[in-house]
């Protein structure tokens, strides 16, 4: 279990920007899990996130979980936005996931459907739309020890607006500390009622390896181009990426146990 209190306040102590409580907990049992956690919007006295979430085995290979949720956007006490009344939705999600015995191939498919509170606003004979839903599916294959493979697809449909993007790569581990991969990747994104699309497609290039103990340098370089269809107005997003990071792991992984003792 854990909680957190924030508060945000101006630098010179003349007026609160923002108060939030948040806390969550977790627990294994019978197989499967269990967690919850919720965040509380002091200064609005509102919930902006709140959510419950079950895991377990179903049969051999498989395994399920269900997650309900409420969401409210936040926006701290010093923006205007707050006070178009943005909408909430609640959202009813499941997943269910398969691995063979050996761990060498694996996928799951995922879908969720949310409803949004009513907005007070469109035509009495003509309401506007309430409900949206997003699925994907995702699946990783190790056909040697080196190698792994994997590709991903979601797609998020709402009112007047629906998103989708797709990812698939491959990654070749020589050894624990070095790795190199590739990754192809395509995003839609339809805006709120335009006319037109747009697309971005993406090839990136990775790659890290570990220098002295549990530290590691690594590294991306990527290539985005944006094309846009149908007539539609936005920014050009072409672009080009690249980064290097040191990154230092401290203590042992919480979720390695070591054979015979517990984790």
């Amino acid at each position: 279990m854990g909680a957190t209190w924030q508060r945000v306040i101006r630098a010179d102590r003349a007026a609160l920007y923002s108060e939030r409580i948040a806390a969550d907990a977790s627990w294994r049992a019978f197989g499967g899990s269990a967690g919850a956690s919720l965040a509380w919007d002091v200064s609005a006295r509102e919930v902006n996130e709140a959510s419950v979430q079950l895991t377990r085995p179903i049969t051999t290979g498989y395994t399920g979980s269900l997650e309900v949720r409420r969401h409210r956007p936040f926006f701290e006490s010093w923006t205007i936005w707050g006070a178009f009344s943005p909408v909430a939705f609640d959202e009813a999600s499941a997943t269910v996931s398969w691995r063979t015995r050996t761990g060498s191939l694996g996928a799951d498919i995922r879908g969720a459907r949310r409803r949004y509170d009513e907005t007070n606003a469109g035509l009495e004979s003509a309401p506007l739309k309430r409900d949206g839903w997003r699925a994907g599916a995702g699946t990783e294959w190790l056909p040697r020890a080196r190698w792994l493979m994997y590709a991903n697809y979601d797609v998020d449909i709402g009112f007047g607006a629906s998103r989708s993007d797709i990812v698939a790569g491959a990654r070749w581990m020589p050894d624990e500390s070095r790795w190199l991969g590739i990754a192809a990747s395509g995003l839609q994104h339809i805006y709120e009622f335009r006319v037109g699309t747009g697309r971005v497609n993406g090839l990136r290039l990775e790659g890290g390896t570990g220098i002295a103990g549990d530290a590691r340098v690594v590294a991306d370089a990527a290539l985005y181009a944006h094309r846009l269809s149908g007539g539609a107005s936005s920014p050009d997003w072409s672009q080009r990426r690249f980064s290097v990071r040191l990154e230092w792991t401290l203590g042992r992984d919480p979720g390695v146990g070591v054979a015979g003792s517990p984790p």
